[in-house]
């Protein structure tokens, strides 16, 4: 289960690591395309965050108890549905604009 999280972890830095220069540097350019791979990259990079901070806590509460309380699972649960939820809304207004 640690290998899987740790393994998870690692995946979404590597992305994050290739897509943040990406929306970097197109930053502040003109055009409809751009803005989608904005929004988009974006999208992902906020979302990674709401991905990657729980798996951690839930790794570090995994190896000091040697397992996860239902209660620390359930409120980031939670939490992640209402960050996903505000987040979908975020990325339907832009469909709504163009």
């Amino acid at each position: 289960m640690e290998a899987r999280m740790l393994y998870f972890m690692a995946s979404i830095l590597v992305v994050c690591c290739i897509i943040d220069p990406i929306v970097f540097t197109l930053d502040g350019r003109p055009g409809k395309l751009i803005t989608w791979i904005l929004y988009f990259g974006n999208f992902f990079l906020f979302l990674s965050n709401i991905l990657y901070s729980p798996t951690f806590l839930l790794l570090v509460e995994r190896n000091s108890r040697g397992r996860n309380s239902k209660y620390l699972f359930r409120s980031i649960a939670f939490l992640n549905s209402v960050f996903l939820i505000i987040l979908c809304v975020n990325f339907s207004s832009l469909l709504s604009f163009m």
